[in-house]
């Protein structure tokens, strides 16, 4: 099973190593119920990035509350991912192929 440890080294590691980016850890006790990482993508594009674990994980209502802040209220790119695979999906989907090292 991956923890979800697991899901965000591998998330730093695709951003930071692949795509050259920085892959911020946010601080929760800035503001309640922050999404984990800020990914900050070359060429001015940045996503607020929830993890979660791959099973048995709830997203909570202030979560999802601030999903819809960001998102809808804000503008901002948003993703919550719960494994390496959706990762790759999210990469693949929003920025182009992971695998052109």
């Amino acid at each position: 099973m991956t923890s979800e440890d697991s899901v965000e080294d591998y998330l730093v590691h695709v951003v930071e190593r692949r795509l050259g980016g920085m892959c911020v850890k946010l601080n929760p006790a800035w503001r309640r119920y922050i999404p984990d990482r800020l990914c900050v993508l070359p060429g001015g594009r940045c996503w607020f990035v929830e993890l979660k674990r791959p099973t048995n994980s709830r997203t909570t209502e202030g979560q999802r509350r601030m999903h819809i802040r960001l998102a809808k209220g804000l503008g901002q790119d948003y993703a919550r991912l719960y494994s390496r695979a959706e990762v790759d999906a999210w990469y693949k989907r929003r920025l182009g192929d992971p695998y052109h090292d």
